[in-house]
């Protein structure tokens, strides 16, 4: 599970921002439906999901993008054998400064009952520095350096870490291949299964997704074990589709839609058979592209990122995603759900007699004078009056400005009053 995640120097992040999955210590007036925490210890529980909300251009979409570049880079590093291939970072844009500075990503996450944290600070042409550190899921755990990789060369730990002495004596290490990739390789059992649990780190992009409809057109085909319930999710989001196939045209899988059809006396009256990318809407597309990731993550207890999660879709069934994710008589394996979304009706969404998302699960982004990304929850967020309240109405403080992360249009009346002065000069 990801218990935090932080980036540096990437596209319109300067400074460093975290986003962290570990419960608040501050005390809520309501618990999330059947309460779907994984226990981390005693006293901390690790949430199931973060909803990063923001204006347009805030930097939502590239703290997630940096999480997909995090991902891409770990399970592509060994394919980057020639020097001139470039590290997938791109700095801070604003700045002559940041511009020639690394970009830096880290990673905290469990596996089992162990808890590792990784990073790694690189420019597009060199990795300056990476770095794998170990702790138990016991009480006063002490973390422990596995390896530790700078211009001076690599250190590590002589039993935890092996294969630290095979990379080091015969200098396999390359400036831009990633150390914990190299000792994957080389059959190091925690580097395995780290990069197993990266393969299960999904990152989708919302506005684009095409790029996972392969992945639930796939589950039709071959009806893998989550292939009837994508069918029923389907069913029951009010769509009309009795069942889901899909038939070959021109050597491509495309997935049929099957909906009842009705006589002259609205009787029905058999079956008809529909092209779902031809005939159906683009909100029945993206539910379906979906409903993949969705159940798979929730069977193989996987962390799934979505960016513009609520892009065509109907906000009282964007609810019932995020809830699925929320209660853990569904999510009875610990998957965690992280998304962006424009979709306020979240912050005061009342399901099960509770509220949907804690202070401590809603994130803001926000861009500061220099046009640089900052992160924030609204746990954390304080005003004059202190830190946000239990009892706050979430939506409309946030639709009002009181956490920020909203536009400021201020200066949009002066385009309105010159648009409407230029369209009256025109007509006269």
């Amino acid at each position: 599970m990801l218990l935090n995640f932080s980036v540096k120097n990437f596209l319109s992040i300067r400074e460093e921002i975290n986003l962290s999955m570990l419960t608040s210590s501050m005390k809520e007036s309501f618990k999330i439906p059947k309460a779907a925490f994984t226990p981390l210890s005693k006293v901390i529980d690790i949430l199931p999901v973060a909803a990063i909300f923001g204006a347009n251009a805030s930097g939502k979409s590239n703290l997630l993008n940096a999480m997909g570049v995090l991902k891409e880079f770990v399970l592509t590093s060994l394919a980057r054998e020639n020097v001139q291939d470039k590290i997938p970072v791109e700095p801070f844009a604003f700045s002559l400064k940041t511009e020639k500075e690394p970009t830096e990503f880290e990673i905290t996450f469990s596996i089992g009952g162990k808890v590792y944290r990784y990073g790694f600070e690189a420019t597009k042409e060199v990795i300056l520095e990476e770095w794998l550190f170990e702790k138990d899921l016991k009480p006063k755990s002490k973390e422990k350096e596995l390896f530790f990789r700078d211009s001076e060369g690599i250190s590590y730990h002589n039993t935890l870490f092996k294969v630290g002495k095979v990379i080091k004596e015969q200098n396999l290490a390359k400036e831009n291949v990633l150390i914990l990739t190299l000792a994957y390789q080389l059959n190091d059992e925690t580097a395995k299964s780290i990069i197993l649990w990266f393969v299960n780190f999904n990152v989708l992009k919302g506005l684009r997704d095409e790029h996972y409809q392969d992945f639930s057109t796939t589950q039709i085909k071959d009806q893998t074990d989550i292939a009837s319930d994508m069918e029923s999710l389907i069913f029951f989001a009010d769509t009309n589709i009795r069942k889901l196939s899909t038939k070959t045209i021109d050597g491509i899988s495309e997935v049929t839609t099957t909906h009842t059809l009705f006589d002259e006396k609205d009787n029905p009256c058999g079956i008809k058979d529909f092209l779902m990318n031809v005939h159906e809407s683009e909100g029945t597309k993206k539910l379906f592209n979906l409903s993949g990731p969705i159940l798979n993550s929730l069977k193989f207890r996987k962390v799934l990122v979505i960016d513009e999660m609520d892009s065509k879709l109907h906000p009282n069934l964007m609810e019932k995603l995020v809830l699925m994710f929320q209660d853990k008589s569904i999510n009875t394996k610990g998957a965690q759900l992280i998304f962006s979304t424009h979709n306020t009706n979240l912050l005061n969404s009342n399901l099960l007699n509770s509220k949907l998302l804690r202070r401590d699960q809603v994130w803001i982004t926000e861009k500061n004078q220099f046009g640089a990304t900052q992160l924030y929850s609204i746990a954390d967020y304080k005003t004059d009056k202190g830190k946000a309240r239990n009892t706050e109405a979430l939506e409309q403080n946030y639709i009002e400005g009181k956490y920020g992360g909203v536009p400021f249009l201020g200066e949009f009346e002066n385009f309105l009053e010159q648009h409407k002065y230029e369209q009256a000069t025109t007509e006269k």
